[in-house]
């Protein structure tokens, strides 16, 4: 198999999320072509088009393998399509003319052309913007083989491909205040400067003991003590700078240093190096959009993990390890009032300190490696890295670890959302697995960011279990939680790995329904039941990001149901298909 050149490859990886993301929208129809010369291709077209043959559309051509994966009903495909089952080239047609198209922004633009819904041309010249930003993907390359010894932040920085379906994957959009983001600048995102800044203690909010904690790299990198007791002296990333200027009047940079460390997988959390003996990660506010969101912590997103670890960690399972996040900072504002405007200021100098698991790890001779990593490939081997650092080469083989993979996974992170209500956003990137260097088995797991951690109150009521505090993920809707647990379990995480292993066309989706009904007991335990159910339902709920992009001219829909993937060669899977596209006509 041959690799294509890094930039093609860039690009394209852009490009097949956003082909699948519009057709998996319903923001265009699909169906797949065939070509004697060169095989079959997915074809996108308008919703509107009712010809066989339409006069404007996007060609791209389909991985061999695909076609077993892709369901079609009527001449219309009634499944989900992932990133995976898309390979180059990429063609659009516009009646007689035909022209080959890796720009992504480009690619949006023609898309846009067949949407049925009108879409204001800003909004779509934003996007598209977007999604060119694909630069440092090429910083890649060359890349370090990685095995079980390398440090886990070198693992975290061969996810070069962020998110696996979000066509904004590695969005790096600057928000205003912030100078924009261009190619040369991206190197300092990957190896920041820190800047140490002394604010007066009335304009910030300190939750744990985040002085003392901090102080022992304030003394090893030699910043300059704060000049009064009524300062506190917080670690900043330097491109964030203008922005803490611009809401934090008193903040005065006291020292900045390069070279002490690097970014993890988000871009915004450092490790630091380890000569710094340092126990603790930092999580720092930079105002980039970074795929969906603007990546500053606001005041409210640290509550979550003061949750966990006041109170929600003594229902984790036991053999479960998490980051503890012992302190943080965030503007003050809030404390004048909790609006969207105090919110949108005291966001711009937060900073978390969490544990760093990697020496505990280490202690138990175990690697701590990055759970989306796995389901990549470095930049000139076509085999993933779980197939490279397992030796995975036979169906077989792939079968037997992604079984044992499933059923550790099931185990850590099922029990306290059967038993508490309390759900993990536990996909690829929040997730790390422990593994043994000596036997390369999988030996637990690992969960961080619990500010996506969602917490059905009722149930830990019905326990008397009272919250010593509410966070925003808080919640009286139980199904809720459980929607956003199959979004980045089963349809991320999981589904990732199923994927890239080339398992969903050889019972890969079988091997999780069986490790579902072994972790989750549904005839022991009515609760368990009910998720279990949840969760194998004919439709899952696909997350539409594009759509929420443009939210105003869509209602707010920011789901769609589509034939849910668990269930793919199961009994019920054709009837599935033939309810879908009869809801499809109806629409």
């Amino acid at each position: 198999m041959t690799v294509p050149p890094v930039r093609e490859r860039a690009s394209f990886e852009v490009a097949k999320r956003l082909l699948c993301q519009i057709l998996n929208e319903g923001l265009v129809s699909g169906m797949i072509e065939t070509f004697e010369s060169e095989g079959q291709y997915l074809c996108l077209f308008s919703n509107g088009c009712v010809t066989e043959k339409p006069e404007k559309c996007i060609r791209v051509r389909l991985q061999p393998s695909a076609r077993a994966g892709i369901f079609m009903r009527s001449g219309r495909i009634v499944s989900l399509v992932r990133p995976e089952m898309l390979q180059m080239p990429v063609t659009l047609v516009d009646g007689p003319s035909e022209w080959r198209e890796l720009r992504s922004g480009a690619l949006f633009q023609f898309a846009s052309s067949l949407f049925t819904e009108h879409v204001e041309a800003t909004t779509l010249g934003e996007i598209a913007l977007g999604l060119e930003n694909k630069k440092w993907l090429e910083l890649h390359s060359s890349p370090e083989p990685l095995h079980l010894n390398t440090p886990s932040v070198m693992w975290e920085r061969a996810l070069i491909w962020g998110h696996p379906t979000h066509p904004f994957h590695r969005l790096c959009y600057a928000q205003e205040g912030l100078a924009p983001v261009e190619p040369k600048d991206l190197p300092e995102f990957l190896t920041p400067t820190l800047a140490f800044v002394s604010v007066l203690r009335e304009e910030i909010s300190l939750a744990g003991p985040f002085e003392e904690s901090l102080q022992p790299l304030l003394a090893q990198l030699e910043v300059p003590p704060p000049e009064s007791a009524d300062r506190v002296i917080v670690p900043c990333l330097r491109l964030q700078l203008p922005c803490v200027f611009r809401h934090f009047p008193s903040a005065v940079v006291v020292k900045t240093v390069s070279g002490c460390a690097d970014t993890q997988a988000s871009m915004r959390t450092l490790t630091l190096r380890p000569e710094l003996y340092f126990p603790y990660h930092i999580k720092l506010s930079i105002a980039c959009q970074i795929t969906s969101d603007v990546r500053a912590i606001r005041p409210c997103q640290t509550l979550g993990g003061q949750l966990v670890r006041k109170q929600l960690h003594k229902f984790f399972p036991p053999d479960l390890w998490w980051f503890k996040e012992v302190a943080s900072v965030s503007g003050s504002q809030t404390a004048q009032g909790d609006t969207q405007e105090n919110e949108d200021k005291a966001r711009h100098i937060g900073c978390i300190l969490r544990e760093d698991l990697e020496a505990r790890a280490n202690a138990q001779n175990e690697a701590l490696i990055i759970a989306g990593t796995l389901a990549q490939q470095p930049a000139n081997d076509p085999r993933t890295h779980a197939e490279i650092v397992f030796g995975l080469e036979t169906v077989e083989q792939k079968h037997e670890w992604l079984r044992e993979y499933v059923a550790g996974f099931l185990r850590a992170v099922l029990p306290s959302l059967v038993q508490y209500g309390i759900g993990m956003e536990a996909h690829g990137q929040n997730t790390l697995i422990r593994v043994c260097r000596q036997t390369k088995r999988i030996t637990g797991f690992v969960v961080r960011d619990f500010e996506g951690i969602k917490v059905h109150v009722p149930t830990l009521e019905k326990l008397g279990i009272k919250l010593c505090m509410t966070s925003p993920g808080c919640t009286r809707n139980l199904e809720n939680i459980w929607s956003k647990i199959h979004h980045a379990i089963f349809q991320n995480h999981l589904g990732n790995l199923v994927y890239a292993l080339g398992l969903d066309r050889h019972d890969g989706w079988t091997v999780i329904r069986d490790e579902l009904t072994a972790a989750l007991k549904p005839d022991m335990d009515p609760r368990a039941k009910e998720l279990y159910d949840f969760i194998l339902q004919d439709t899952m709920p696909f997350k539409c990001f594009l759509t929420m992009r443009m939210s105003e001219h869509f209602n707010d829909r920011d789901e769609r149901p589509l034939p849910n993937a668990l269930l793919m060669g199961s009994d019920k899977w054709e009837k599935i298909l033939d309810d879908h596209a009869q809801r499809m006509r109806k629409t």
